[in-house]
């Protein structure tokens, strides 16, 4: 979003949960490092795409000045940003870009298609499993750290 030109951000998701913080951390990172400082806002939407749908209605019908980009802490999330600015009357990637987080398959066919940084679910649950039997059987596991792949799609 910021090589597209976005010098403001949103960030929409509950950065409690740690995966999601980290999340955050990395759009934090990124801004920092583009000199955006104090130009990101944060929407602790929830993950679900109708449970965070309110919250980013009311965001976005606040009035307040609205980003130039939404990072969406999953593509649920990005789901329902993508249905609230569309509602709104707002164009994306005319108006405001927004890219996900996840890969989900689906978001191959939002309208418009959604940009995304896909993490590889079938290894990460392969992953899961792996820890989740390893740490039954007592042994101590480090978490598993996977490298995500950026979809550029028409969102962005």
């Amino acid at each position: 979003l910021i090589e597209r030109g976005c010098s403001s951000l949103a960030f929409f998701g509950d950065p409690h949960p740690r995966e999601i913080g980290q999340r955050l951390d990395g759009c934090k990172d990124a801004m920092a490092r583009a000199g955006l400082v104090n130009k990101l806002v944060i929407l602790p939407a929830r993950l679900a795409a109708q449970a965070a749908r309110p919250d980013i209605a009311a965001f976005v019908g606040s009035g307040a000045p609205l980003p130039q980009g939404i990072v969406a802490a999953s593509d649920a999330v990005a789901m329902a940003t993508l249905s609230v600015l569309s509602e709104a009357g707002l164009s994306v990637p005319g108006d405001i870009r927004v890219i996900g987080f996840d890969g989900l398959a689906i978001s191959e066919i939002t309208v418009p298609r959604l940009s995304t940084i896909r993490q590889d679910l079938n290894a990460g649950a392969a992953h899961l499993v792996d820890l989740l039997l390893r740490r039954i059987a007592g042994e101590e596991t480090d978490p598993v750290i996977m490298k995500p792949e950026l979809v550029v799609r028409m969102s962005s």
